[in-house]
């Protein structure tokens, strides 16, 4: 169950990264507490970072934030 989750992730991520300025959107139907701006300037750092060649840390960052909203979630789900 948490391969298939994580694998949702990612490819969730990987959704919102692809979808560029539309990619906040995404997310925000997936978990509405999400913050919009922090997700485009995610999305931003992502597409500087892969303009200049460098390690994508804005996508490793996207991912964690996008587990700690579903963790939340599941926290929320069991009150």
């Amino acid at each position: 169950e948490s391969t298939a989750a994580f694998h949702q992730l990612e490819q969730l991520r990987n959704d919102i990264l692809e979808a560029g300025v539309d990619g906040p959107e995404l997310a925000i139907n997936r978990f509405p507490a999400a913050d919009r701006q922090h997700l485009r300037q995610l999305i931003l750092q992502h597409h500087r970072e892969r303009e200049a060649h460098k390690s994508p840390a804005a996508s490793r960052k996207l991912f964690r934030y996008l587990k700690d909203l579903q963790e939340s979630c599941a926290n929320l789900d069991d009150v």
